[in-house]
């Protein structure tokens, strides 16, 4: 134990902190065990320290001990401060609540729509968005995946990045290719549906060569 107490004790500075807050604490009864965090603030910046305590056969043990230097006081870090969040952040939340609303609605129209071949592959098509853009929510960072799908456009992760303490918001968007074809290849698709039924309809309405409708000469 005693060299990784000394590794933990070279992350704290030498000066005594402002304030020590106990910032979680959570019990977990089937397995006996209790973990709890600290936040430390000091003049140049904050230390979370958090620790695993678990009960085996009536005697306390270490579970674990972790160490971290945070850019901001865990309050800020699990706060969402509309403040914080410019124009694009915005239009970055509406679209991931938008876009699988849209994606849906246009599956329910595909479903609907008389389609020669193969539609079950426009479904897979439509579901799915593709190119996928993640924004941090707390940060404002963002990358994008060239080659990531996403099942209805975009969704939410919330890994937990100091356990069990801080859970970041990822929000992913993505365009939706396949929904945005079809609404443009539909019109094409219902023109093909409706030629074969007028031409059938022009032929039963020919005279043969007595004059009578063929349709009449069947009846």
């Amino acid at each position: 134990m005693r060299p990784i107490v000394q590794r933990a004790a070279a992350y704290f500075p030498v000066a005594e902190p402002k304030s020590l807050n106990l910032v979680a604490f959570l019990e977990n009864k089937e397995k006996s065990g209790t973990d709890m965090a600290f936040e430390y603030a000091f003049p140049h910046g904050w230390i979370l320290a958090r620790v695993s305590i678990v009960r085996t056969n009536g005697v306390l043990l270490l579970g674990g001990f972790y160490v971290n230097h945070v850019t901001m006081p865990v309050g800020d870090l699990l706060a969402m401060h509309w403040s914080q969040h410019g124009l694009r952040d915005s239009l970055w939340l509406a679209a991931a609540i938008i876009e699988p609303v849209f994606i849906l609605g246009v599956l329910v129209l595909c479903v609907r729509t008389p389609i020669p071949k193969r539609k079950w592959l426009w479904l897979i098509f439509i579901a799915f968005g593709w190119l996928q853009l993640t924004l941090d929510w707390h940060n404002g960072a963002w990358h994008a995946n060239p080659l990531g799908f996403q099942l209805l456009g975009s969704g939410y992760l919330v890994p937990m990045k100091y356990p069990p303490l801080i859970w970041p918001l990822y929000l992913t968007i993505s365009i939706p290719v396949g929904a945005i074809l079809f609404l443009f290849k539909r019109k094409q698709f219902l023109t093909a549906k409706s030629i074969p039924s007028q031409s059938v309809a022009a032929r039963t309405d020919e005279p043969d060569h007595d004059g009578k409708p063929k349709a009449d000469e069947a009846l």
